[in-house]
């Protein structure tokens, strides 16, 4: 959630992609054409499911999947 914020002009989001010190980069990412496939609706979803503030690292769901929902509970086995 720390490196997700959305696009000031509504675009939808812009991505801080840590795969070097020394070349970070931003990536734009769109809205989908598919309310169900896209990446924005589905962040915008977990973001609301955690809170503001909330770290998604420390979530007791874990990571989620492309649609939003939470890839496995925690304590379960995948």
């Amino acid at each position: 959630m720390r490196d997700i914020a959305e696009d000031p002009e509504g675009r939808g989001l812009i991505v801080d992609v840590r795969d070097s010190k020394v070349a970070p980069r931003t990536v734009e990412v769109p809205f989908g054409s598919r309310a169900h496939l896209c990446p924005v609706r589905a962040w915008r979803r977990r973001k609301a499911e955690l809170g503001e503030d909330v770290d998604p690292d420390s979530s007791p769901t874990g990571p989620c999947t492309t649609d939003g929902r939470p890839s496995c509970s925690a304590g379960s086995t995948p």
